[in-house]
């Protein structure tokens, strides 16, 4: 009777032990993945956040890239006029020489901090995109896959805007002499930098505007990643750390008087 007993306490104890461990594991376990999905939804939030940045960079240079466009077909038609007849600069032409040194201007100023912004999320990136491949999931594979794409098209985004930075000072001072002596050849070279330095923003918008877009979907797929707390926690603070910068759009009032 007493080894009787003895057998069922012993069973008691032995599946109390099993059950407290496996209590143990699985709060551990749960604990775990709320830390996880804490820290990487911080990094969502960050990747959703540049989504944005990159798209409002691409709505920007597109209506600077158009603003140029329209004065570059202005300096151009004035420069044939100025050519035959050298009559006085119209108000048309006077507005257009106006936008374009305003584009070339606000162009030259955000290239700077755009770069320093890219650059930087694109470091935060390419770290994140080495922590989803370590964490071996597929899921974690389509998201670095996506972040290797989306620091492929920031390259090219920060070779472009340098390409905007040279074009952008070259305007200023084609539009510098236009306002000195408005010869035919003066505003004729100035119709041609300005021309330019729109294909060259409109350029860099479509680069934006993919960055974007590839962001979009890396941001699905990072949602449904779970990565280590402290590598999370790490290039959170360091997405944090990019520099801010703000464009603005040209200034309607520009074409109001044609």
């Amino acid at each position: 009777m007493r080894n009787e007993f003895s057998k069922r306490r012993k069973t008691i104890v032995a599946a109390t032990l099993v059950l407290s461990i496996a209590l143990f594991f699985a709060t551990t376990n749960v604990t775990a993945v709320h830390a996880w999905s804490s820290a990487n939804d911080d990094i969502v939030q960050s990747i959703h956040s540049s989504e944005v940045t990159n798209l409002h960079t691409h709505a920007v240079f597109h209506a600077h890239a158009a603003a140029a466009a329209e004065a570059a077909t202005v300096l151009q038609s004035a420069s044939t006029i100025q050519a035959y007849s050298g009559a006085a600069l119209s108000a048309q032409s006077l507005t257009a020489i106006q936008s374009a040194s305003y584009v070339a201007s606000q162009s030259a100023v955000a290239v700077q901090s755009i770069q320093t912004a890219t650059l930087s999320s694109q470091q935060a990136i390419t770290s994140l995109s080495i922590v989803d491949m370590q964490a071996g999931s597929f899921t974690a594979f389509q998201a670095a896959s996506q972040f290797q794409s989306v620091t492929m098209i920031q390259s090219q985004a920060v070779w472009s805007l340098q390409t905007v930075q040279t074009l952008s000072t070259q305007s200023a001072i084609a539009l510098q002499a236009v306002a000195v002596f408005p010869s035919s050849t003066n505003l004729a070279i100035a119709a041609y930098y300005v021309s330019q330095l729109s294909t060259a923003l409109e350029t860099s918008a479509v680069f934006f505007y993919q960055a974007s877009m590839t962001l979009q979907t890396a941001a699905s797929f990072q949602s449904a990643v779970f990565i280590d707390t402290f590598a999370a926690s790490q290039i959170s603070t360091s997405w944090t750390r990019r520099s801010s910068y703000s464009l603005k759009q040209p200034h309607q009032s520009y074409w109001s008087c044609q």
